[in-house]
């Protein structure tokens, strides 16, 4: 064993490219351009090298190995080995540690790997330093790091034979991933027949918004939202639970943990400036409604400010109006609503959201919908739960593999490329 110091440098200097206005755009890597597990970089955004060069970026070049040094990237394994860029060079965010392998002892590729391994990670884990939810893994960390003396050419023979099985897994876990969406998807859909039949909007020629839905129960009624609901702003006590609303759950139903609320959430000490919600209330996210950020409170609590709180005006089942604007029929109709240049700047005001047509059972029809949809949601979780829960284990499988392969633990010697499903059979 060796430590990894002599085998690598940290943190290469910018002078060694010479004069930055003369190179023009360079890549540019935040920590959203880097991908988790065994990594993985978009290479297409770019900025001038001369406004990177004086800004507190990182300097890296062809064949770099980039790994986030903070939580909780570090345990996601984000990191990156740098491919050919069409200016050589590039800049990426602090919050990384740029790695560079002296190709005479150590292969790039199987270097990766190692960084990717269970006996990395628990070391880096167990030498971070910091408070709360944000730590990091020091330059010592890495250069102090044990690693066997394996020679170059086992190296290569470890690294095609992990590219080939990661390459597997990665197309495996693509394929789940999918299926979890689309039996979400197919719940969803269903749900939205429940709730309003075959109806469909039908839209104004010169707007382009719905005037009317059609297709509905001839004894069903339909109202715009701001009929149903009524925007309030009541102050909070500060006595009461901060809450959030999620894309996945709507409304929550107990305070974030202090440790969430380091990773998730940056609190406002003055809690009189959040906003008083009750048990019925209907609460949106205005930057992410587009996205199903919407929910109906069941309990006494507080929010954000940036929220947006309605009160019902006349009695309703909050369920049945909570799941019916968590369709893909609705979350459109809320896009749609939104105002700004691109997604991620989409805001969904109240005089928007107000406009929205919503039909009306009767109050025993909506609370009977509501428990049809709920169970229909019920049933595809417990099945995506089962899909999700092997994806874990095909995760645990590439860790365990990898640690084991890079520790020249595994005979891979003609196995690389293998279309052996052994270990995949296992890990499922």
């Amino acid at each position: 064993m060796s430590r990894l110091r002599f085998s690598v440098r940290l943190n290469p200097s910018k002078t060694e490219a010479g004069d930055m206005a003369g190179l023009g755009d360079v890549t540019f890597a935040p920590m959203d351009a880097l991908s988790d597990g065994v990594g993985g970089i978009d290479i297409t955004l770019e900025k001038p090298a001369e406004q990177l060069a004086t800004g507190s970026y990182n300097y890296f070049a062809e064949g770099d190995l980039l790994l986030a040094k903070v939580t909780p990237c570090f345990e996601n394994g984000k990191k990156a080995l740098i491919p050919k860029l069409p200016n050589r060079i590039g800049f990426a965010t602090s919050e990384v540690h740029v790695i560079r392998p002296n190709a005479e002892r150590i292969d790039p590729r199987y270097l990766r790997y190692l960084l990717s391994s269970a006996t990395f990670i628990d070391a880096g884990n167990a030498s971070m330093t910091g408070a709360g939810g944000l730590k990091r893994i020091s330059d010592n960390s890495i250069k102090d790091f044990e690693c066997p003396n394996l020679s170059l050419e086992t190296q290569r023979r470890i690294a095609d034979y992990l590219d080939a099985e990661t390459d597997r897994i990665r197309d495996l876990t693509h394929k789940k991933r999918r299926q979890i969406s689309l039996i979400h998807q197919k719940a969803r859909q269903r749900a939205m027949v429940l709730a309003m039949g075959n109806a469909t909007f039908e839209y104004s020629p010169t707007t382009g918004r719905p005037t009317r839905i059609i297709g509905l129960p001839d004894h069903w009624r339909t109202r715009r939202a701001g009929l149903l609901f009524q925007e309030v702003n009541e102050p909070n006590g500060d006595d009461q639970p901060i809450l959030s609303v999620s894309i996945h759950h709507g409304v929550s139903d107990r305070q974030l943990e202090d440790e969430d609320k380091d990773r998730k959430t940056n609190l406002i000490e003055d809690r009189t400036s959040y906003k008083r919600i009750r048990p019925g209330y209907l609460v949106y996210n205005m930057m992410r409604a587009w996205q199903g950020g919407i929910g109906v409170s069941t309990v006494d609590g507080a929010v954000s400010p940036a929220y947006v709180v309605a009160k019902p005006r006349t009695e309703l089942h909050g369920s049945y109006y909570y799941h019916l604007l968590r369709t893909p029929l609705y979350v459109e109709q809320m896009r749609q609503g939104s105002k700004g240049i691109v997604d991620f700047r989409l805001r969904l005001y109240w005089e928007q959201f107000r406009q929205i047509l919503l039909p009306i059972p009767s109050l025993q029809e909506q609370m009977d919908i509501a428990s049809q949809m709920v169970s229909i949601l019920a049933d595809a979780d417990k099945v995506a739960s089962k899909v999700h829960a092997s994806l874990v284990k095909l995760k645990q499988y590439q860790t365990a593999l990898i640690t084991t392969a890079v520790h020249g633990e595994l005979e891979v010697a003609g196995r690389a490329g293998s279309t052996s499903t052994d270990g995949l059979k296992v890990a499922l």
